[in-house]
């Protein structure tokens, strides 16, 4: 972008003069709508997405929205001329711009030729990056699912431009029925990743093939499942079951979740039913960032029993708090209950405050907004077995995750070896997570389930609703081990059967 102030010395201070203007229309905005729901005053927020696109065949592509609160709020139809207003309230702003065209009459004259005319512009400024094209690798995972069913999971990485097309195909034909795709993301080295899933029956997975179609390809890539080396295969990233680490960051910005750029809505849902074929789940999100601003705490965590939010602690309040009713119950049993688990937030906190740091050291990037994320949790299923994982990511990205059936961590980058060389020089560490997720974890599930049965335990609790309520408060990780156990020698000092150790840091939480 230097380049552009060879090519026009204003640009700058054009553009500085726009920002300014519409950082005040946006302060106006964000007022009047909270007025048309009729909402108190708090935090709320007024987005603007907009952009367009030149395709290889020469036709352009625009779009023009606006959200709410994380919702979608009104959407311009460039071809029409007219506004889509999501609900009620939207109404209002729909006559408002309806009554005077000339707002549609621009918004299509930006998006088709002066939005298009910078494109290219830049598109000549950064050809040398963005005109580049990087191959996409790829790999085939697999997870096991209900009713004698399993999941394969096509993964494409490490690619560059965006556009990407992935198919799964049996015997050479194109399915779509029972595949769920995630949007493509951005790696923090510019380059993407995307995946596609299929439910399939695992007595024909040798049917099945993912063909990966790139602009960096002469020919697609064919990927199948292919049996692991060693005799564990590692767990996949809880990616069909829980939110992926980066859409929870999107959650935490206000960014529309359930808008993709490809126009295409996707819905993730997990279901929780009492019913025999599900398992019963207890989960949590952390996320740390190195930049907080209003509205965005530096750490936050939350926690999840079959879908359902129940606790959260994040640095602005510093202090653990429920969010279900029926947490009130664990005050009788345990009174030290919410004391104990803030002192491990707290130390938490500091964790991941020191973690984003040294990461970013790791990957040698600048400073700036970089984020540290924990995802962990477990599961008790009806055949009385166990499933468990823990996880972290660094900017949206896998970065390191434990296999508790070896006791090993496997590192997703060479950044990330550091940290896997650091932790598996403490094999205590591996150890009291096995024992969390196996024993501890699990008999806080039980406990939970008791504390909410007349929630928990009955049917329909989905990840669409887990979302919603995310995107009111932000999503991240929680609440840890209240029980001390016996063989847990990890660090650990007795205290009230909180897992905090006597250098202030949680031995489950341990620094990078």
């Amino acid at each position: 972008m230097e380049k552009v102030a060879e090519e026009d010395p204003q640009y700058w201070d054009k553009q500085t003069q726009l920002a300014s203007g519409a950082e005040e229309t946006f302060r106006v905005g964000v007022e009047t709508v909270r007025n048309y729901y009729n909402l108190s005053k708090g935090f709320h927020t007024w987005q603007l997405m907009c952009g367009c696109e030149l395709r290889p065949d020469g036709s352009k592509g625009g779009y023009d929205q606006y959200a709410y609160d994380g919702r979608d709020y009104i959407s311009f139809d460039k071809e029409t001329l007219t506004w889509t207003a999501a609900d009620l309230p939207a109404q209002n702003t729909k006559r408002k711009w309806e009554r005077e065209p000339a707002i549609a009459q621009y918004r299509k004259a930006y998006l088709e030729e002066e939005c298009i005319a910078w494109l290219q512009r830049y598109l000549e400024y950064g050809k040398e990056t963005m005109l580049r094209t990087e191959r996409p690798e790829g790999k085939v995972t697999r997870q096991a699912g209900f009713d004698d069913r399993e999941s394969l999971v096509c993964q494409a990485y490490g690619f560059y431009p965006k556009e990407i097309e992935l198919t799964w195909r049996k015997d050479g034909e194109v399915l779509h029925e029972d595949t769920f795709h995630r949007n493509t993301a951005p790696y923090p080295d510019g380059t993407y990743h995307a995946w596609l899933s299929i439910t399939i029956d695992p007595k024909n997975r040798d049917q099945y093939r993912c063909h990966v179609e790139h602009a960096s390809l002469a020919e697609p890539l064919v990927l199948a499942w292919e049996e692991p080396a060693s005799s564990v295969e590692f767990a996949l990233s809880m990616t069909t079951r829980a939110p992926p680490l980066s859409t929870s960051l999107m959650t935490m910005l206000g960014l529309f979740l359930r808008q993709c750029m490809d126009s295409h809505s996707v819905h993730l849902r997990l279901y929780s039913h009492s019913c025999s074929s599900s398992p019963h789940s207890m989960r949590y999100f952390y996320t740390g960032v190195s930049e907080p601003g209003q509205g965005l705490p530096r750490f936050i965590a939350v926690g999840y029993v079959d879908g359902q939010l129940f606790v959260q602690y994040d640095s602005n309040t510093r202090s653990m708090e429920s969010r279900a009713p029926w947490m009130e119950k664990v005050d009788k049993e345990d009174p030290q209950y919410w004391e104990r688990n803030t002192r491990n937030f707290r130390a938490s906190e500091e964790t991941f405050r020191v973690s984003v740091e040294t990461v970013r050291n790791y990957y040698n990037l600048s400073k700036g907004f970089h984020t540290w994320q924990w995802m962990y949790g477990c599961e008790l299923r009806p055949d009385g077995s166990k499933g468990g994982y823990f996880q972290f990511a660094y900017d949206g990205r896998d970065y390191i995750s434990l296999d508790k059936e070896t006791l090993t961590w496997t590192a997703a980058d060479l950044p990330a070896q550091n940290t896997k060389r650091k932790w598996e020089r403490e094999p205590a560490i591996a150890q009291g997570r096995k024992v969390y997720l196996e024993e501890i974890c699990i008999e806080w599930l039980q406990r939970h389930l008791e504390y909410g049965k007349e929630t928990l335990l009955r049917t329909g609790v989905g990840l669409d609703d887990l979302w919603e309520q995310s995107s009111a408060l932000i999503l991240s990780n929680s609440v840890f081990a209240e029980k001390r156990q016996e063989g847990y020698k990890a660090a650990s000092t007795s205290n009230g059967g909180s897992n905090s150790s006597s250098r202030g840091s949680d031995p489950t939480n341990p620094t990078v």
